[in-house]
């Protein structure tokens, strides 16, 4: 019995780190309204092709906190590089947006768009 205990706890524990390894497309899934970053993305863009920079600041905060909790589940499993790319262009983009740039704001809105779809892959 300890010696099953013994193999079986190290092989429990290394199926549970590699399913958290390979797990990032699962992870980065929206579970709620407030992680949904398709959808805000899609939003921003709206707004900022229609002039509404209210919104587009409002939906830059949404994304921002968005993509924290993305970042909060998928660190581990990901590669660093791409998550601290997709906060600096959102930085960027919330330069962009306070001075009503539309070009600047559509640029860093596909490339959070980009590392977007980076998340998860091999």
């Amino acid at each position: 019995m300890k010696k099953i205990v013994a193999v079986l706890i190290p092989v429990l524990l290394l199926v549970f780190f590699i399913l958290i390894m390979i797990g990032d497309p699962f992870l980065k899934k929206s579970f709620s309204e407030d992680d949904n970053v398709p959808a805000i993305i899609k939003e921003i863009k709206a707004d900022v092709i229609n002039d509404n920079w209210a919104d587009a600041k409002v939906g830059v905060d949404e994304l921002e906190e968005a993509w924290n909790i993305i970042t909060s589940r998928v660190q581990f499993s990901t590669d660093r590089q791409v998550l601290d790319d997709g906060d600096l262009s959102i930085v960027r983009m919330k330069g962009f947006v306070e001075a009503n740039d539309s070009a600047g704001t559509l640029a860093e809105l596909g490339a959070v768009k980009r590392h977007w779809t980076h998340i998860g892959e091999y």
